[in-house]
């Protein structure tokens, strides 16, 4: 989409929508003659219908976007002026009044990017030092528009002011070094300003001079130069750079402080050491190195060595080989990129020697595990920095086995065909035939014909023996062998012939704003109980692969089958879970279709977003359709907790007999003492629940966690963890809080302590239910829409079983007719149903089904009108058309979140097919209590509506337990057995 096609699209929408469109474009890189025909439009798109809508923020943002071209400018500010119905000259004297009354206020964000000629008239006279008092963020401001003014006129006057007080901090704080970076990034320094800097940097570190005094797009600047330059003797500034004072300069103990003095080129680096003699050269890099590594700074003793490593030129290999070996030793002190950084000057027979023997060294599985995953990750973080030799998108990364491989095999084993490059800059060269590897992929030649356009992107493994002289790889589980999987993202054109691909796309749906960086993922492996963990960064250029994580599987002599559970997470929010599965050969045997290993998607809760996974979790815990289950926590390595389908599946059909039973109770006129004796009942169970908890290791994260989020395969098995208990112990004679309702309504209790001692308690309080007061996220099914907002009460459909009372229905509809002014559709059928969703496109379906399980196939099927619908048969027309939004679908009939067969469910049919939240049933629910909870839910939207105006989006976590909460309050004991699936960051939208 063109510039133009863009503005046009952004018409319609809110001025704040239209400032986020701005903002993008100002990244666009448009002809400014381009720019100066699209002005008209672009000012039309900030300011709107309305005018005097346009504030300082928009106003800077529009600014931003145009050129910085003097004779096109003020064509375009006048017509900004003009839109807001005053004149240029209007709008300079408003500029001088406002800074005059608040020199740091927002007014300098509108200056900076405003290109004024005659600038004495609005810059006050203390402008300078007033603005250097204030914060950070306005101090950059203030340079950035002392930057740009600076290229239309003298600024001689204003650096004046800055340069009059001394004693007055910089101009941009006391460690500038950021905001000086950002603006020399930005474009070379006025002259004036870059004196400026020099000046009232005199005494302050030298790397300020680097950072700031170089513009980073000339080829021939030269940081070390210029600090050479700079650090000659200050009583005669003419003398040449004396290089014995620049040497003794890098000696001092300090010289290291900032990160920044260490992070030049090569060419920097040699400029500056060969000015020195042999001698004086040596003691500069030991004495680099020595600081780097020094016991005395542990805290940055990692980002020491890496940084002065990566920044010594070849030369000075050998005098870097022993300190990296020591930290080889320990790779645990180092991140990734750092280690990538540091090895990339490093001698690659040394680097792959400190690994193998570390490797041999480790005392298990998951110690070599981890050292190989940091090898990996050096590869990867060379190939995503662009360091790699390799420089055609998409081309193989060959350095994914070969690394590995020569790390744990004698290299004599290869022979001629590998040579020994650097690790980045210069990448393996391998012959394929002749070593027998194939890293796939074809060879990247210039055809002359254009390349097919990206394929998406799959989450791959690679399965391989370990037990030979040289890895193999095998599509296929051996019995009796080790294996190392690889794991990765990526496409086809990088995969070799026997690698495992996943049977779905890795959904990637945010804009990849900066293709030469990466996004971070956690992967989490578990097999036979035993959890692993590795970092894989995932280049955001939607044309590149990663290279792999590394995880290590034995396989037993009599194992027939291998099931491995895979979780892709993001700031510890689960984006999607996997299987690896296989059945066993043996050894010597060559493998058939029926034994290749699968890679299954599970779980999809969301796309991969480059920019973070929104709302972040306490705990994610994940189970797999196997019942394999692992919890991951912020501080701690991922956890596996003892199976509890078999023992937690009779607590969660008692627990549903007893809240249909309280039900059927209250309706018949049991009233308070059928709602007492089940609060007495599910805070009994779910004691136990939490004393059955408390025996893992995760459970103190549980229980502190105030959001968690659960990742199922099948929902219909779930674990009650809304109905945990750990208020303190009720007597069974308890009664409930004399806070109960206000709890309930505030979330807060006065009277009651969560999980407190062990004594017996007179009272149960409503906040001791874990459902009751945290936020908890359910996902199953595979639904990759990133979450946005959700127009629920646009359009309705409603369906109900024939055994839901006719005046239950009849007030469900009524209550919609008062919130949409207008009935809303019905469906008799499943094919109505499905006819409805493709000509009306609601956005919610209010289903009252009875679910029930059909003697003949035993299985459970769902009815509504006495039309049956049997499992697998929900397809993407019984959720949206192909033009419409998909709908959120409350299936608030009997037990259609805890089936009789557990891997065939419907709330897992309506969610893989694109229903973005579907609210299921642990336990049957009598009509009535479900159309209250849908009312309920109605009254939540319908109420908040402020016709007109842009009312706030309400997080659908917060509604599920606010309407929770409610219902308990109302005394439904449905609601109880209520259970949500879906990303609780959906805002549901409550103006239309």
């Amino acid at each position: 989409m063109g510039a133009a096609e863009l503005l046009e699209a952004a018409e319609s929408l809110s001025i704040s929508r239209r400032t986020t469109v701005l903002e993008a474009m100002a990244g666009f890189q448009v002809d400014p003659l381009v720019w100066h025909e699209l002005t008209p439009a672009v000012v039309n798109l900030a300011v709107g219908a309305q005018p005097n809508s346009l504030d300082e923020h928009a106003l800077a943002t529009v600014a931003a976007v145009l050129p910085l071209d003097p004779a096109v400018r003020p064509h375009e500010w006048t017509l900004i002026a003009e839109q807001n119905r005053v004149s240029v000259e209007q709008w300079i004297d408003h500029l001088h009044t406002e800074l005059a009354g608040n020199p740091t206020g927002p007014a300098v964000e509108e200056l900076a990017c405003l290109p004024i000629e005659n600038y004495d008239i609005v810059l006050p006279s203390d402008f300078g030092t007033a603005a250097a008092r204030d914060s950070d963020d306005v101090r950059l401001w203030a340079a950035i528009a002392i930057g740009r003014l600076g290229e239309y006129g003298p600024i001689d006057s204003v650096l004046e002011d800055l340069k009059h007080d001394r004693s007055a901090p910089p101009l941009l704080g006391e460690d500038p070094v950021i905001a000086y970076g950002r603006l020399a990034r930005a474009r070379p320094l006025p002259t004036p300003l870059r004196s400026h800097l020099l000046d009232s940097s005199r005494h302050q570190r030298t790397d300020l001079l680097v950072h700031a005094l170089t513009d980073p797009d000339d080829p021939e600047a030269d940081p070390i130069a210029v600090a050479v330059e700079y650090t000659a003797p200050q009583d005669d500034a003419s003398a040449p750079p004396d290089p014995q004072a620049v040497a003794e300069t890098l000696l001092e103990p300090n010289a290291l402080h900032a990160p920044l003095w260490v992070e030049q080129t090569d060419y920097a680096w040699r400029s500056a050491l060969s000015q020195f003699d042999p001698d004086i050269a040596g003691r500069v890099v030991a004495n680099l190195i020595n600081l780097a590594a020094d016991a005395s700074s542990e805290s940055i003793a990692g980002e020491r060595i890496v940084r002065v490593v990566s920044a010594l030129p070849p030369d000075y290999r050998l005098q870097t080989r022993d300190v990296l070996a020591g930290y080889l030793s320990r790779p645990s002190g180092l991140t990734a990129e750092q280690l990538a950084f540091a090895l990339a000057r490093a001698d690659l027979d040394d680097v792959l020697t400190g690994f193998a023997e570390t490797v041999r060294a480790a005392p298990d599985d998951a110690e070599q595990s981890s050292v190989l995953n940091l090898l990996d990750q050096v590869a990867q973080v060379a190939q995503i920095t662009g360091r790699s030799g390799s420089t055609a998108p998409g081309s193989p990364i060959p350095f994914r086995r070969v690394a590995i491989d020569t790390a744990l095999i004698p290299r004599r084993d290869y022979g001629a065909g590998l040579r020994a490059p650097l690790i980045i800059g210069d990448i393996y060269g391998v012959d394929p035939d002749a070593q027998g590897l194939d890293f796939g992929g074809p060879d990247i030649a210039d055809t002359g014909v254009d390349a097919e356009p990206p394929s998406r992107r799959r989450l791959r493994a690679d399965v391989y023996l370990t037990g030979g002289v040289v890895d193999t790889p095998s599509t296929a589980f051996t019995r009796g062998e080790r294996h190392e999987i690889q794991v990765w993202i990526g496409h086809q054109r990088d995969a070799g012939p026997k690698n495992i691909e996943a049977d779905q796309d890795i959904p990637e749906s945010a804009v990849h704003r900066d293709p030469g960086r990466f996004t971070e993922l956690r992967v989490a492996f578990v097999h036979a109980g035993v959890p692993q963990e590795a970092n894989l960064y995932l280049p955001n250029d939607p044309e590149k692969s990663s290279t792999p994580c590394t995880f290590m599987l034995n396989v037993g002599a009599d194992q027939a089958e291998v099931s491995a559970m895979i979780i892709l997470s993001q700031n510890l929010r689960t984006l999607q879970q996997f299987s690896l599965t296989g059945r066993t050969i043996a050894i010597g045997t060559d493998p058939t279709d029926e034994h290749r290993i699968a890679l299954v998607a599970e779980v999809v809760a969301r796309s991969i977003e480059n920019a973070g996974a929104g709302s972040n979790f306490d705990v994610s815990v994940n189970r797999s359709a196997d019942g394999q289950t692992c919890v991951l926590t912020r501080d701690k390595p991922a956890s596996v907790p003892a199976p509890w389908d078999e023992g937690i599946r009779k607590t969660v059909d008692f627990i549903a007999d007893r809240i249909f039973a309280a039900e059927k109770n209250i309706a018949n006129g049991g009233g308070d003492i059928a709602w007492l004796g089940l609060i007495r009942t599910l805070a009994a169970q779910g004691a136990l629940l939490r004393a059955w908890l408390q025996g893992q290791d995760h459970y103190e994260d549980l229980s502190t966690a105030g959001r968690i989020q659960l990742t199922d395969a099948s929902p219909t098995r779930p674990l009650p963890i809304e109905l945990v208990y750990d208020g303190p112990a009720a007597a069974d004679d308890a009664g409930l809080c004399p806070n109960w309702n206000s709890a309930l309504d505030t979330g807060e209790c006065e009277s009651c302590s969560v999980a407190a001692d062990n004594d017996q308690s007179s009272t149960i309080c409503p906040l001791g239910f874990w459902g009751l007061r945290k936020v908890i996220e359910r996902q199953t099914g595979k639904s990759e829409e990133l979450p946005g907002k959700l127009h629920l009460l646009a359009k309705v459909l409603v369906a109900a079983s024939e055994r839901v009372s006719d005046d239950d229905v009849n007030s469900v509809i009524s209550e919609l007719d008062t919130a949409l002014g207008n009935e809303p559709a019905r469906a008799h059928t499943w094919l109505e149903w499905s006819e409805q969703v493709q000509a009306l496109q609601p956005s919610l379906i209010v289903a009252l089904p009875h679910q029930e399980l059909d003697p003949n196939l035993d299985v459970d099927v769902l009815e509504i009108g006495g039309d049956q619908l049997r499992p697998g048969g929900v397809g993407e027309g019984h959720v949206k058309s192909p033009y419409g939004p998909a709908a959120v679908v409350l299936l608030l009939g009997c037990r259609t979140a805890n089936a009789t067969v557990t891997y065939l469910n419907f709330v897992s049919e309506f969610r893989s097919n694109g229903a973005p939240i579907v609210l299921g049933t642990l336990s049957s629910i009598l009509g009535r209590d479900a159309a209250a909870i849908v009312k309920e839910f109605i009254q939540q939207l319908a109420t908040k509506r402020l016709p007109d105006t842009e009312a706030p989006a309400i997080p659908f976590a917060e509604t599920m337990r606010t309407i929770r909460r409610l219902m308990v309050k109302q005394k439904n004991a449905g609601a109880l057995g209520v259970l949500a699936f879906g990303d609780g960051d959906w805002q549901l939208e409550v103006n239309f």
